[in-house]
């Protein structure tokens, strides 16, 4: 499988930056008189960058896909603390202009609304959740409506995504003959997460390579206390992707759960994204990947079980996949 897969890069560069957990810094609390470190400034009892600095909004959002960033004046911090704790229908648990966010039939949990990263902007990241470190801003399809929530996620460590991706073809740029599979295990370090979503991204054509975003394909989503996939999974959930209309560079792929599985620690759960080509095999999906040690990205050839699995280790990527739900 290794000889046959090819990972293409763009020239985007991007960086990351991060706060730590001390009073006058970066998105945490003022000092009792009213002031932080030098170039911040304090408002609603909080550490941002001021607006009029002279610095545009992509300089001060420059984000790692993992959701490290710059902290936003604008992040709804009266939820900060509410996001993830159960609730019933009634949403009264979560306090004025919260939701409790339904996501099976006895199963809700408080967050509140947000604005999502723009995937069209490459460096400047958009997304309003607080705690971006823990928090990401997604479209829940289970809700119904176009609405956006704060979930918490498991993801890998990435870095360095923009404009890099898989699209299974070898070398020579000979198209594959079947469909591939790419699995990522996300797994937790809280006691107890409910996983409602799963989420990636597909790249569109560029001006070197053939992708097609918009093609049918399909994802398989399971739980195992191993950290990589088996031959034959016990898939939970299989969701299938019909053709997509319009045309986006990057398109983001929300997908709700029918039923949310519940992993404790030491468990994890595994997403297979299937890397379909088109039926005259001049074009195929193209899987967003970042940077990273490649131990719990997976492929293999052939989108059927038994399936022969092997790590990323050797080409140094991970697949740009995300579990959104609520961690204890």
């Amino acid at each position: 499988m290794r000889a046959f897969v090819i990972l293409v890069a763009s020239v985007y560069w991007l960086a990351g930056c991060s706060s730590e957990d001390v009073v006058g810094a970066l998105g945490e609390g003022c000092y009792p008189n009213g002031t932080c470190n030098a170039g911040l400034v304090c408002e609603s009892d909080v550490c941002v960058r001021p607006v009029d600095a002279g610095v545009d909004d992509a300089a001060q959002d420059q984000v790692l896909l993992d959701g490290s960033r710059d902290i936003r004046a604008d992040a709804p911090t009266s939820c900060e603390h509410l996001i993830g704790t159960k609730c019933t229908g009634s949403g009264g648990e979560c306090g004025p202009g919260n939701t409790c966010l339904m996501i099976s039939a006895n199963s809700g949990f408080c967050t509140c609304k947000c604005t999502p990263d723009n995937p069209g902007t490459l460096i400047a990241n958009e997304d309003t959740c607080p705690e971006p470190t823990k928090n990401r801003c997604a479209s829940y399809p289970g809700a119904g409506g176009a609405d956006t929530y704060c979930f918490h996620f498991l993801v890998n460590k990435l870095s360095n995504c923009m404009g890099t991706y898989f699209h299974g073809w070898d070398k020579t740029n000979v198209r594959p003959k079947d469909p591939l599979m790419i699995a990522a295990a996300l797994g937790t370090t809280t006691s107890s997460f409910t996983v409602a979503s799963v989420q990636y991204r597909l790249w569109n054509q560029t001006s070197t390579e053939p992708c097609d975003n918009t093609l049918p394909h399909r994802a398989d989503v399971w739980v195992d206390n191993l950290s990589f996939p088996v031959p034959n999974p016990v898939v939970g959930e299989t969701i299938d992707i019909p053709t997509a209309t319009g045309t986006q560079s990057l398109r983001v792929v929300d997908l709700a759960l029918t039923s949310p599985l519940q992993i404790t620690q030491g468990e994890n759960v595994l997403v297979a994204v299937e890397i379909r080509p088109d039926a005259a095999k001049i074009k195929a999906l193209c899987l967003a990947v970042c940077d990273g040690t490649g131990a719990t990205t997976f492929g293999t050839m052939g989108s059927t079980s038994p399936y022969k699995w092997g790590d990323w280790t050797t080409y140094g990527k991970e697949a740009a996949v995300f579990a959104h739900g609520f961690g204890e």
